[in-house]
């Protein structure tokens, strides 16, 4: 199974943007930790207010499970300043009231392709890092 194969399965069992990022970092680590997944649906839908997007916030426990001091002073910085980049010059700002607003519809629209490209640019800096081997996949 690859990448796109295991977000759509995990998206398929009804887990929430950052459930999905948190179980995508277990998995490309080869481990998983239902309580950890499950404890990060508490950063659904901006905190349940709106708020942060979850995505990024559970690609930034992601990138925490691979090196901490690393994430905290390099990685999750750059992920956020990516983020910002991206989610304001499309949808006006980073909190899911930007992104979807109060519209069930654009959450169907929008938040797939959200959770998919955060993820493959945290990859991408995890393996830029040095913290992840380049393939395709996890489970390793």
């Amino acid at each position: 199974m690859d990448d796109r194969e295991m977000i759509a399965a995990l998206r398929a069992q009804k887990l929430c943007c950052a459930q999905v990022l948190v179980a995508m970092g277990l998995w490309l680590k080869g481990e998983q930790n239902d309580r950890l997944v499950e404890a990060a649906g508490g950063l659904c839908v901006g905190l349940y207010s709106g708020m942060l997007c979850g995505t990024l916030t559970g690609a930034s426990m992601m990138l925490s499970l691979f090196n901490r001091e690393m994430a905290k002073t390099e990685l999750i910085p750059r992920l956020t300043e990516w983020f910002e980049d991206e989610m304001t010059g499309t949808y006006g700002g980073i909190t899911c009231a930007n992104i979807v607003g109060a519209d069930p519809s654009l959450k169907a629209a929008r938040c797939p392709a959200i959770i998919e490209k955060t993820y493959f640019e945290a990859k991408r800096l995890l393996i830029e890092s040095g913290q992840l081997a380049g393939a395709d996949g996890g489970g390793a």
